[in-house]
């Protein structure tokens, strides 16, 4: 735009006018706006013909200002017939080469006076760089008295134009491209010959096939027989017809649903590129145009805009008719009613969840603990290879989702996954898949099989509905990898430490990685004070010599919550001794949440509400009757109050 912004403005001062047709690119069209503000009047035009720019023609008028071919009508401009009205009334003809590129079109051979071209498209052909370049014929005589912003530099002739961009905007802007810029640009230029030859050949192509596939109307591209403009771009671009095509899907939601079902072709606002790239004009570049203008550009809510690039033809090809093909075609009333009573209830209880695109969800699975196996990886690929959009998404409970599944494959997707030994996940109101660390068959640090109890709360919950969702989450020691105190009900490892005099030799270790500082060591004996510890189990650990014997344990939390209200959960109980004694204490929470919530409660919010005193005799009568022998009462432990992280 900075290029497009100077070639006007160098030539213009307030009061002066410039004569353009509506269908270029929306990105120029804003640029006007800005230039009106300035004081330069913008006249447009239909369509660039002698009848058309004689109806706007005054003393005031300076240039014309068009396009090669127009962005993303295509139409092309007659360069040598404008360039002779233009000439004729005294006019400079400025033109905006950037989609044709010098590769296809030279208009200063042509007749025109100025060319301007973005780098940021085929000339550096990667989307690396943004820039642009201004080429000044040096043919046009800037008369001083139709010029009068260019009267300074007359002694220049011919170069009036170029020495006052030099010596007033150019400098005084700063528009100066960065080396590195410069250097990609001079890269890009080595290859964009044989880029252009491929790009256009895959487009006509693309072209021919989209015409003839019945799956979308009104196919744009100049080297159609049938596009209006195929005999002139025929004669001004050597048989070469540009990169860029456009179509019609029938309406926004199809033109929607194929850009999120294109896999080869990137979603990118964008043209130019070696990357075949798709966008929705509408929305992006045309997003600020009246919607008139925007029809009269050619560009309606269903016009979808593709810009070739140079992969082989047949990958294209097959990209566009999958994500063509299954595309259903604009739904009648009746059909609309009838998707509208798809059961997203049940969807979501089966861990398909809605997406923001309409008729897609991303399916969460069954992943216990964060535990997975390579095969059933393969089979999660192929999923998302072939009915998603080929990437997964990890989510911070360790499931992984699949989004982008249309509805329609929802159960040939099950049957997929099946057989690679995955299971659809939940959502919504019940319980969802138990998280887990990887605990102390891997971890060093761990003091429970964290996926052992993982799989065991899951084989016995998961699913189970409930007034809200509930979300257990097992870590295997002190370090907390999981974060279980912030979920509905934590189980943390721990160890439940005896020292033995007999073998120790008083190192000190134990009391120096006592966190809590529970240890003392006078020398002589060991004593643990048992207000302050939290059985983390580093003294057990850590003992060069095993001095100290342990019992596994589970430290429990409940009421947690992680969101928009961050919570940690209480600690109400004595560390629990056994899975027994685990599961009794799940069972008697998961029971007294679904008797006491409402619809949509959280546990929490459910415990806020009904009392704290009236959930804690449940749990602690729980804990006691399973409770092993030696096992200290619940009521020997002062519940801690609710802490706000």
């Amino acid at each position: 735009m900075a290029a497009a912004f100077l070639a006007i403005a160098g030539a213009c001062q307030a009061g002066d006018a410039i004569i353009a047709p509506r269908t270029l690119y929306g990105g120029t069209l804003e640029l006007f706006s800005d230039l009106e503000r300035m004081g330069i009047s913008i006249r447009l035009v239909d369509e660039v013909t002698a009848e058309a720019l004689e109806g706007e023609l005054d003393d005031s008028v300076r240039l014309v200002f068009a396009e090669t071919i127009s962005n993303p009508r295509l139409s092309v401009l007659d360069t040598p017939a404008t360039a002779a009205w233009c000439h004729e009334h005294g006019l400079a003809l400025v033109v905006d080469n950037t989609l044709a590129s010098p590769a296809l079109a030279r208009p200063l051979e042509l007749g025109a006076d100025v060319v301007v071209e973005s780098v940021s498209k085929q000339i550096s052909g990667s989307g690396t760089v943004i820039g642009g370049v201004i080429c000044d014929g040096g043919k046009f005589r800037w008369d001083p008295a139709r010029f009068p912003a260019l009267a300074p530099w007359q002694k220049f002739g011919p170069f009036a134009f170029m020495a006052g961009l030099r010596k007033s905007l150019f400098k005084d802007m700063g528009a100066c491209m960065a080396p590195t810029t410069a250097f990609l640009c001079c890269v890009g230029l080595e290859t964009l010959s044989l880029r252009m030859e491929r790009a256009c050949a895959n487009a006509l192509e693309l072209a021919r096939w989209l015409d003839e596939s019945g799956l979308v109307s009104d196919v744009g591209y100049l080297g159609l027989a049938s596009n209006p403009w195929h005999g002139l771009a025929e004669r001004q671009f050597d048989g070469r017809y540009g990169a860029l095509l456009t179509f019609r899907a029938g309406s926004r939601e199809r033109a929607f649903q194929f850009l999120n079902r294109v896999r080869v072709a990137l979603l990118a606002s964008n043209i130019g590129d070696v990357r075949t790239l798709v966008l929705h004009p509408a929305s992006t570049i045309f997003l600020e145009v009246d919607k008139a203008d925007r029809e009269r550009a050619g560009i309606f809510e269903d016009t979808v805009g593709v810009s070739v690039g140079i992969e082989d033809i047949r990958d294209l090809i097959s990209d566009f008719n999958q994500a063509l093909s299954w595309v259903p075609p604009a739904s009648t009333r009746k059909e609309r009613r009838a998707m509208a009573k798809i059961d997203n209830a049940a969807l979501k209880k089966g861990g398909f969840m809605a997406q923001k695109q309409k008729g897609f969800y991303s399916l969460r699975l069954h992943i216990t603990g964060g535990h997975l196996e390579a095969r059933q990886l393969v089979g999660i690929s192929k999923v998302a290879d072939e009915f998603g959009h080929g990437y997964i998404h990890l989510t911070s409970r360790q499931a992984i989702e699949i989004p982008f599944i249309n509805v329609e494959d929802a159960e040939k997707v099950k049957a997929l996954l099946a057989e690679y030994g995955v299971e659809p996940g939940c959502c919504g109101a019940r319980v969802r898949t138990v998280t887990a660390c990887q605990g102390s068959a891997i971890c060093p640090s761990g003091n429970i099989d964290s996926y052992r109890v993982a799989t065991m709360l899951d084989e016995r919950y998961f699913g189970r509905d409930l007034p809200g969702k509930f979300k257990f989450g097992v870590t295997g020691c002190q370090n907390n990898c999981l974060k279980a105190e912030e979920n509905d009900m934590g189980v943390k490892g721990g160890r439940k430490v005896t020292w033995m005099s007999d073998t120790c030799i008083h190192c000190g270790i134990c009391s120096k990685v006592c966190a809590p500082g529970a240890i003392t060591d006078d020398g002589e004996r060991i004593t643990v004070d048992a207000e302050k510890c939290v059985a983390c189990g580093k003294c057990s650990q850590k003992c060069p010599v095993g001095s100290w014997d342990y019992q596994t344990v589970y430290n429990l939390t409940f009421g947690g919550l992680f969101g928009n209200h961050i919570t940690r959960g209480r600690k109400i109980l004595p560390p629990v001794e056994s899975d027994e004694q685990l599961l009794a204490v799940a069972d008697a929470t998961i029971q007294w949440y679904d008797d006491h919530a409402v619809p949509g409660d959280r546990f929490k919010f459910c415990l806020d509400r009904e009392g704290w005193e009236s959930f804690v005799p449940v749990v602690q009568k729980a804990y006691d009757e399973a409770a092993p022998e030696g096992c200290p009462k619940a009521a020997s432990v002062t519940p801690e109050p609710a802490q706000e992280a």
